[in-house]
């Protein structure tokens, strides 16, 4: 058997095989926007083989978009900020006369401050 999970009739997600509280581990993993919504959905049980198709979640709206675009920007940032500190690090290691270190090194040290 596997389990279908509608909201307002419309069904956003399956699972073949699966038991509701997998369903509902797959949809907060994959459909975060339906989370929160989780006590008022429904679960219905098909055979494997006659499992209605998944309507496709909504639209992310322009402001979740703008939060995602803002996060992959800062990611960027973030990134470049490392191998600037890094190479600073490895230049001023030189300089002082002691081994360099690696980029899993370098990581490391900051984890710890």
């Amino acid at each position: 058997m596997g389990i279908a999970i509608r909201k307002a009739g419309k069904v956003i997600a399956t699972l073949a095989g699966a038991t509701a509280e997998e369903l509902a581990d797959h949809i907060r993993n994959g459909y975060p926007q339906y989370a929160e919504d989780l006590p008022s959905l429904s679960a219905e049980e098909y055979p494997d083989d006659a499992l209605p198709p998944v309507d496709p979640p909504p639209p992310l709206s322009p402001a979740e978009l703008s939060v995602i675009e803002a996060k992959e920007q800062l990611d960027l940032a973030a990134k470049k900020m490392f191998l600037v500190a890094f190479n600073h690090e490895n230049r001023i290691r030189t300089l002082e006369s002691k081994p360099t270190i690696t980029r899993e090194q370098f990581k490391a040290a900051l984890v710890n401050l």
